[in-house]
């Protein structure tokens, strides 16, 4: 392998041509240091952790001083010194058009609390631009975002990961460096491997064992379990805990977790009397109650009773009688035991391991043959995505994506669908009605694992966009050079006039003249330029209504690492109300005014903000946890279209670069002819977009799709529990609509239709396409968040099963209770009950007693998976 830092004059066709392959974004003009900035990973950009530096002779020799970016020498690592990166990039761009630089680069402050890790290679580039045979060999097997040092003779390799030697730790004399935490870096945009930043902890661990070491991290002695006697236990696969028994489920959290099952709205509708089965049979309906509750206890038959009469059944008197109560529950735990469907429990039943005395009926006493072991994760399958319903420009480049990327193609759809809202919500709005009209701005989520190349996805999507974004950046910054002068002498002209004023004041002579004339004055001051940053990172919400309503009206936050996006400084617990009341007013297109002493006066009005997140599950469910509810009662999440895509790794197996990709071109010249059309404001400076309104065969389609998702948001709709997002997802529908009509058509004010300054149409057959995304959203949104309500408790269930498969690796067979609680859920003894009774119930765990300890056997055929994988 042998790569090449990008040359800053890289061609507009080798810039396109990479774009397609690797999702960069290369500017068809000589990059500027500023500019190049613009390749930085989201991830970094995220995080308020930047800093500057500036060359500094120190005992004859130059080093990188850090400093802030007035030019002051600070400590890089407090974060009292940190700023954000349009800051920190700013700074550079001001320095670049100054002749009194303040800094000379910026850099990243790398600390405990984010996710990065940074390897540093000096004097391994030679005049070619090639790596040597060492630092290559690095570079190949971290396969991350690697740029060249500003030195231009070293790499800096970017990770995720978390290195567990000292902070800083040096390899092959000191040419190789490793930095976790508490140590700044320097960031160029020098893209020489423009990968993401990925996961690459495995590797890092792995460095010690493939490169000669200097000081390499002493490891304590582990304590010896393997020769501690395990007695009772039926063979090697069997965990001991000590420490005392496991309580059972209680009754409160029995129903919870039967609620969540396959079986939970049968089950509901038994407990609360509303199953039809109540009004034409109530013994058919008592006995199917007790069929439930017979598997769910494990034949244990005072929770079954106790349940029961806690239930709408349980009102009659006739659960009152012994022999009906008897024969009900005896009728449950033989119907268990014939239909056999988990043979933990069926056995349980036929052995007697639980009796109607027991107050512990968790536990088997007696062996019995294992069966099959269901999946810890027990998921629905997501509908087929409907790509004939994209316009076909647009379906013809994600399949050509798709083709030779092999991402999910929902996932490559989300990114071009984002492309095209981003570039048609400065033009355009939508009326649903007369009276319901607002922005055609989309909020999307997906939400995957880390390695399904999204950033590669937007990349190639957005390339036109992040084109448009720097040919703006280049006339704003002559644009500020002329405004600049004009406030100037705009300044001199007001403070004559001010003087004149002040002197006739002293001579007690008239000033009304003067000042007539400077209130006339004060109306002609230039207005700034427009700073035209469209793609945004992570923004507080004061800076982001700042950006929208001083600098560009219409933005996006784009990320691949959402999880940075929603856990950041926004999202904290004194702000985020704050956070999500912008972010649902900028989605809703209404009014909103800020006064503030520091910031001044915002208003926001017409300003459009698109969001674009990808965030893996468990971040997803921090951020819920966090939030506290108000990402659901606030309407924040209704607003996304969501989609949760099974991903394609192991399948995406090495193919043939296309020579051209005339699909994608296609796509790129759709946008360009949008991009191209001037943004239309008002007298006041405010967007003045078209008003798209439906056909009449179109607002019949639209009335449709919405009064079918209103009927299914009643409380036995299939839409009751996810509500608040479908009551949005009209509103979308009429949204994607708007963008695809734009799309097809290009100028919204000199195509056929449309009148300049007033209203343009939508199709019916757009308006189908709309509605037809807009259901598998919703539907996609249905079967995402009731699962992910559950993914603690199987993230705690696959976390236990892995402790469990390791300590039975290494020949341990005791452990204590006391420190598996501590391992593996930080002390909280309930998690781990929890998650040894969800193993339990899929059949993957035997839970017996041995005194006071409890045996953990694990399921052969689970042992026999885990080898296989």
């Amino acid at each position: 392998m042998r790569m090449q830092a990008i040359d800053t004059a890289t061609s507009f066709s080798a810039s396109r041509e990479r774009a397609c392959i690797k999702g960069g974004s290369f500017p068809s003009v000589d990059i500027s240091m500023a500019a190049r900035l613009e390749n930085v990973p989201d991830g970094l950009k995220a995080l308020p952790q930047w800093i500057g530096w500036k060359f500094k002779e120190v005992e004859g020799r130059t080093t990188k001083a850090p400093c802030g970016l007035g030019g002051a020498l600070i400590n890089p690592v407090a974060p009292e010194g940190w700023v954000d990166f349009s800051a920190a990039a700013a700074a550079i761009e001001e320095a670049e058009i100054s002749e009194e630089a303040h800094i000379d680069g910026i850099g990243f402050s790398i600390a405990d609390s984010d996710p990065f890790t940074c390897i540093d290679i000096d004097h391994c580039l030679d005049s070619e631009g090639g790596l040597d045979g060492f630092s290559n060999e690095v570079v190949e097997r971290f396969n991350s975002y690697t740029e060249v040092s500003p030195s231009g003779e070293g790499v800096h390799i970017w990770i995720k990961g978390n290195w567990a030697a000292s902070p800083r730790q040096k390899f092959k004399g000191g040419e190789l460096e490793i930095y976790s935490c508490k140590r700044y870096m320097t960031v160029t945009g020098n893209v020489y491997l423009g990968a993401p930043i990925e996961d690459r902890q495995q590797v890092l661990d792995m460095l010690l064992n493939t490169v000669s070491t200097e000081g390499a991290p002493e490891t304590k002695p582990s304590v010896d379990n393997k020769k501690q006697p395990v007695t009772g236990a039926q063979d090697y696969r069997t965990i001991v805990l000590d420490g005392g028994p496991l309580k059972t489920p209680g009754d409160a959290d029995l129903i919870k977790r039967i609620k969540n099952s396959k079986q939970g709205a049968s089950f509901t509708a038994l407990m609360e009397g509303s199953d039809a089965r109540i009004a034409n049979d109530k013994s058919t309906a008592d006995q199917s109650l007790c069929n439930i509750l017979a598997y769910w206890t494990r034949g244990d038959t005072r929770q079954m009773d106790r349940i029961w009469r806690a239930s709408a059944l349980g009102a009659r008197e006739k659960w009152s009688r012994e022999d009906y109560r008897q024969r009900t529950i005896s009728h449950a735990l033989v119907n268990v035991i014939k239909e056999g469907t988990d043979s933990s429990v069926a056995q349980s039943v036929i052995h007697g391991s639980v009796n109607v005395s027991s107050d512990n009926s968790f536990f088997t006493e007696k062996e019995y043959a294992w069966g099959e072991p269901l999946p810890v994760c027990l998921k629905s399958e997501a509908a087929p995505y409907p790509l004939d319903s994209l316009p076909e420009t647009m379906r013809a480049a994600v399949k050509e994506v798709q083709v030779y990327h092999q991402m999910p193609v929902e996932m490559i759809a989300q990114s071009a669908i984002m492309a095209a809202s981003i570039a048609a919500q400065g033009h355009i709005n939508v009326a649903r009605k007369e009276s319901l009209t607002g922005p055609v701005s989309l909020s999307m989520l997906t939400v995957a694992d880390s390695g399904e190349r999204k950033s590669t996805c937007d990349g190639l999507f957005l390339f036109p966009i992040k084109e448009y974004q720097e040919r703006l950046r280049i006339e704003y910054r002559e644009e500020k050079k002329k405004q600049n002068a004009a406030l100037g002498a705009w300044k001199s002209i007001a403070a004559g006039i001010k003087s004149t004023i002040k002197r006739k004041a002293e001579g007690n002579k008239d000033t009304r003249k003067e000042e007539e004339r400077l209130l006339q004055h004060e109306q002609n001051k230039p207005a700034p330029a427009k700073d035209p940053i469209i793609l945004l990172g992570d923004e507080t919400p004061e800076n982001l209504a700042q950006r929208l309503c001083h600098k560009w009206p219409c933005s996006a936050i784009v990320s691949s690492e959402g999880g940075v996006i929603l856990g950041a400084h926004g999202m904290k617990q004194d702000s985020i109300m704050l956070s999500l009341a912008l972010l649902n007013i900028l989605w809703s297109g209404e009014g909103h005014h800020v006064g503030r002493k520091t910031t001044g006066n915002i208003s926001i009005d017409g300003e459009r903000l698109g969001i674009s997140l990808m965030i893996q599950p468990k971040p997803l469910q921090m951020f819920f946890e966090k939030a506290g509810g108000l990402e659901k009662s606030s309407g924040f999440l209704a607003r996304f279209l969501v989609c949760h895509p099974v991903s394609t790794k192991g399948t995406r197996f090495d193919k043939k670069e296309p020579e051209s990709w005339p699909n994608l071109e296609r796509f790129y010249r759709k946008l360009e002819a949008i991009l191209d059309v001037p943004l239309v404001f008002t007298k006041e400076g405010k967007l003045d977009p078209v008003l798209m309104k439906l056909q009449t065969d179109a607002y019949k389609v639209w009335a449709d799709y919405h009064d079918s998702v209103e009927k299914e948001m009643g409380p036995k709709g299939v839409y009751r529990d996810i509500s608040e997002t479908a009551s949005k997802s009209a509103e979308n529908a009429a949204r994607l609509a708007a963008v695809f009509q734009l799309f097809e058509d290009g100028n919204p004010y000199g195509q056929k239709g449309y009148k300049e300054g007033s209203y343009g149409f939508i199709n019916p057959e757009n308006m189908q396409r709309g509605a037809t995304l807009a259901r598998w959203y919703l539907d996609e949104a249905l079967r995402f968040f009731v699962e992910i309500e559950r993914t603690r408790e199987e993230e705690d269930a696959l976390q236990l099963e892995r402790w469990l498969i390791e300590r039975y690796q290494q020949g341990v067979h005791r452990e204590s209770r006391r420190v598996a609680n501590r391992e593996l859920f930080s002390r909280k003894l309930d998690r781990l009950e929890g998650a040894i009774y969800f193993l339990a119930e899929r059949n993957r765990l035997r839970v017996s007693k041995e005194g006071k300890s409890i045996l953990l056997e694990i399921n052969p055929q689970v042992l026999s998976e885990t080898e296989q994988n």
